[in-house]
């Protein structure tokens, strides 16, 4: 792409090149200087006057419509100021990439400016200008009106839709208050489980509901209001209150989440591998599905992981979403022992 990027700069380069070359020999042979056809504007007024014999005429190139009236006849001219038939003139204006070429190079002399002054050319470029520039002017007033309608129909309706849901109040489903604090950390203090040294528990508010979940006791923990983190030798701890959607089953919400969970994975496809969606479990008013892959270490092994969701129906939309994940990159001589026991704790059990 980059390549043939290139190749059309060059070409268009060397067209551009072929092109002031060309106009240089044709002022040269009309005894004007070469150099003028580098500068704009100024080679169109050479060019009108090697043409024309006035060179202010140029004027009618910058006409809507007009200038191209005034180009066709301009070519006519210069094919006849160097002597050339209608057939040229023909060829210069459909042509002009191959016939001005051969009028620059070839052996054609310049004669000077038709003494004819043209006065019907000039006309007729003069009124096709005038029809473009009113032309012009109609589009532009109707673009403009356009754009004054679509914002005052874009006013009206928002008023409109702002009485009617004025007098008429929209039914919505209510929805359980949510806490003005959810998401900021707090202070907690956690409750020892007997038999799990490395556990405790901590309690968390839904927004109708109220539940303890395991932590570890010297993790690295992040508790909110209604969310709970741990994290501890390759192993995380998630839990937290949320709401269905309307319609929505707890089926279909762990399903959501598992292949969120398998899109970012298989978005990172150097890193995760071998990745592998588990079957649902689903009992009354709760389900659990288990996700597993290798993670490709900087040492090139691949380490398994695997990732346990649950979800429970508390009451009404109201659930509790938990999760046990396990990184064996980040393994220690204790995460079996802890993972088994989180296991445990979250009612997962292996066969």
């Amino acid at each position: 792409m980059m390549a043939a990027a290139i190749g059309m700069i060059i070409v268009a380069l060397a067209l551009l090149i072929f092109c002031v070359a060309v106009m240089w020999k044709v002022f040269c042979k009309a005894g004007e200087p070469g150099w003028a056809s580098l500068i704009p504007f100024y080679n169109l007024y050479v060019m009108t006057r090697i043409t024309w014999g006035r060179g202010w005429l140029f004027i009618f190139g910058f006409l809507p419509l007009g200038n191209l009236i005034f180009a066709i006849f301009t070519m006519i001219k210069l094919a006849k100021v160097f002597g050339k038939k209608d057939g040229f003139a023909c060829g210069l204006i459909f042509l002009s990439i191959v016939f001005l070429p051969i009028l620059a190079f070839g052996k054609a002399e310049y004669t000077g400016p038709d003494p004819e002054k043209s006065t019907g050319a000039i006309i007729a470029s003069a009124i096709t200008g005038g029809i473009g520039i009113i032309l012009l002017v109609l589009e532009v007033i109707a673009v403009v009106a356009l754009g004054l309608f679509a914002v005052s129909d874009q006013t009206v309706q928002q008023t409109q839709d702002a009485v009617i849901s004025q007098e008429v109040p929209e039914e919505t489903q209510e929805e359980p208050d949510v806490k003005e604090e959810e998401g900021v950390q707090r202070e907690y203090e956690g409750t020892p489980i007997e038999g799990y040294e490395d556990f405790e528990t901590v309690s968390l508010d839904g927004y109708q509901w109220v539940t303890d979940v395991t932590l570890f006791k010297a993790g690295e923990n992040t508790v909110t209001e209604s969310t709970a983190t741990s994290a501890k030798d390759g192993i995380e701890l998630k839990a937290g209150f949320t709401l269905l959607a309307a319609d929505e089953t707890i089926e279909q919400r762990i399903s959501a989440e598992v292949e969120n969970i398998r899109k970012t994975l298989e978005s990172q496809a150097g890193i995760y591998t071998d990745i592998t969606v588990g079957e649902m479990v689903a009992e009354d008013g709760f389900v659990m599905q288990q996700l597993i892959c290798n993670q490709i270490g900087a040492d090139g092994v691949a380490y398994p992981c695997t990732e346990i969701i649950q979800v429970q129906l508390m009451e009404d939309r109201e659930i509790l979403v938990s999760s046990v994940s396990l990184n064996t990159s980040q393994a220690t001589e204790n995460t079996e022992r802890l993972f088994t026991q989180a296991c445990e704790l979250y009612g997962i059990a292996f066969q």
